[in-house]
């Protein structure tokens, strides 16, 4: 296969699969769920029941995530009933996934026009499943959650873990063969032109 024909097949995967490609943030660093916590502007602590188009977008790769709000946890006090714009997986470095019947910590941030979206402080998914870490970590942020939000130990029936987690903080194994090969393929590519 030639160079030319090779880059061309990058860059139809690249077309299909917008997302797949890594996210490059300069001088990033991984953050804890406490530092993370720390950052964001406000969190709640709520459960995903319905899912809602954005427009012009698939809905299978972003939408609108309606919650119901269990505690208000830090910033602006919510209504017990919320919608986050902009959830799903929007581009590789824009991505908190909130399957519906998920219950979570999420981290949210106003945008310009006044919606709530998710507050991705180190360009990862900002749900977190109320695992002991995770709830070890946002304790450290915002102080005693016994006090704050004592429905917390109470597990919803259907409880589901979030998008990083089986709901027992074990990660799963994240992405896609597609997103595998255009990776692969990337790389292959970026150190034959340079040759």
């Amino acid at each position: 296969m030639t160079r030319f024909q090779l880059l061309s097949v990058v860059v139809a995967f690249m077309v299909f699969c917008r997302g797949c490609q890594p996210c490059k943030v300069v001088n990033w660093r991984p953050k804890t769920v406490a530092e993370q916590a720390a950052e964001a502007e406000i969190i709640v602590y709520g459960t995903i029941t319905e899912h809602y188009p954005l427009p012009d977008v698939p809905l299978d790769r972003a939408y609108i995530a309606e919650m119901n709000v269990t505690c208000n946890l830090k910033g602006e006090v919510l209504p017990s009933r919320i919608n986050i714009s902009e959830a799903g997986k929007l581009t590789s470095c824009h991505h908190t996934l909130l399957p519906v019947d998920g219950t979570y910590f999420t981290f949210l941030e106003r945008n310009a026009d006044g919606n709530l979206v998710p507050d991705e402080v180190n360009h990862l998914s900002v749900a977190f499943p109320p695992t002991k870490e995770n709830v070890q970590g946002v304790a450290e942020a915002v102080g005693n959650l016994e006090e704050r939000c004592p429905q917390l130990h109470e597990r919803p029936a259907g409880y589901r873990g979030g998008d990083d987690t089986d709901g027992n903080g074990t990660i799963r194994a994240a992405g896609s063969f597609m997103c595998i090969v255009v990776m692969v393929i990337t790389a292959i590519t970026e150190s034959s032109l340079h040759f």
